[in-house]
């Protein structure tokens, strides 16, 4: 299981699990990142990454007593690997490499240009469009001045 898109500013998140030969993909959504409080943020995305990871099981038909989940190291998904380990499978966090890790950045990129319209992704290059904090921003008293220095934040607001 890997994740796509946890260090961008871009779109929600993409979680790709496979067994090698199927595959099945589901979205963090923006939303989840949309909250202000922290906390709560975190809660919200946590509840997410969690019920992805055991609605991979039932779409892969997971085993409990064949099937490893070798999950990403990053740590969105710590609540995947909770939700797992609850659900009573063995979970090895690595770094995932090869086609998994190809799949899980195409599949993002597809995401951001079908969804949400970031056709130009590139994860080195936080210029443009930040569609997470948008939300956030413009509540800000400021938001003029934090419009007026932010790339993308104008066409975002039409």
């Amino acid at each position: 299981m890997d994740d796509a898109g946890s260090g961008s500013l871009y779109g929600g998140v993409l979680i790709l699990a496979t067994d090698g030969r199927h595959d099945f993909t589901s979205e963090v959504p923006l939303s989840a990142f949309n909250v202000e409080d922290k906390r709560l943020r975190n809660q919200k995305i946590a509840e997410s990454v969690g019920q992805i990871a055991l609605l991979s099981v039932r779409k892969l038909r997971a085993e409990k007593n064949t099937t490893e989940f070798h999950l990403c190291q990053g740590n969105i998904l710590d609540a995947a690997e909770r939700s797992l380990k609850e659900a009573g499978f063995k979970v090895i966090r690595q770094k995932i490499e090869g086609r998994t890790n190809l799949e899980a950045e195409k599949l993002f990129k597809i995401l951001l240009k079908d969804k949400y319209n970031v056709a130009n992704y590139n994860p080195k290059d936080y210029a443009g469009e930040n569609l997470r904090q948008f939300a956030l921003l413009k509540h800000r008293r400021d938001f003029e001045n934090v419009k007026n220095q932010s790339k993308g934040v104008l066409e975002l607001r039409k």
